[in-house]
């Protein structure tokens, strides 16, 4: 059977303000068994990831963008992107294309963080690169690209999966497609 420390649920209309179904059980913290309640706040981490990886699709329906587009075609500063090699870098073979960044495939990383349970890259090389880049300081969708741009990969695109930053890039991608 499934373990599963809690579950709250709320369906609902959008024409109602009540909802139809709400349904509580288990535990917000199950060390000090303290139940789940309605206005229990849940840390959901990366559930913008998908939301975002659906907001290209009518673009790639509409003919707009193709999933083997290079993503240099609406972001130039992935024009030459590079892979890091210990202190030295290379000039990667293959282009960052849309389905890399879809699918973590693109050579993007998270930097190594034990205290929030990323499985980032473990090269001191590559996190130093990304944390350097201020990446997580950027003002603008933009900014972040151009800052994700300069941090080396840590495989070449298309060749293995690490989970990455990159699903934000689909949303400059929508941007700058769409204007």
């Amino acid at each position: 059977a499934l373990e599963c420390p809690g579950v709250a649920l709320c369906f609902g209309k959008a024409d109602s303000s009540e909802p139809h179904l709400q349904l509580e059980r288990g535990f917000a913290d199950l060390a000090q068994q303290r139940p789940i309640e309605r206005d229990t706040i849940f840390r959901i981490f990366s559930m913008t990831k998908p939301i975002v990886s659906v907001s290209i699709l009518p673009l790639i329906q509409g003919g707009h963008v193709q999933l083997l587009d290079p993503i240099s075609k609406w972001l130039p500063e992935f024009e030459t992107s590079r892979l890091c090699c210990g202190p030295a870098r290379e000039t990667v073979m293959q282009s960052i294309r849309v389905v890399d960044v879809l699918r973590h495939t693109s050579g993007m990383f998270y930097p190594h963080n034990p205290n929030n349970g990323t499985p980032g890259a473990k090269d001191p090389v590559l996190n130093e690169a990304f944390l350097g880049a201020g990446v997580r300081q950027a003002k603008s969708p933009r900014e972040f690209s151009r800052r994700l741009a300069s941090v080396p990969l840590c495989h070449e695109p298309g060749t293995q999966f690490t989970y990455s930053v990159a699903t934000a890039l689909i949303a400059c991608i929508a941007e700058a497609v769409t204007g």
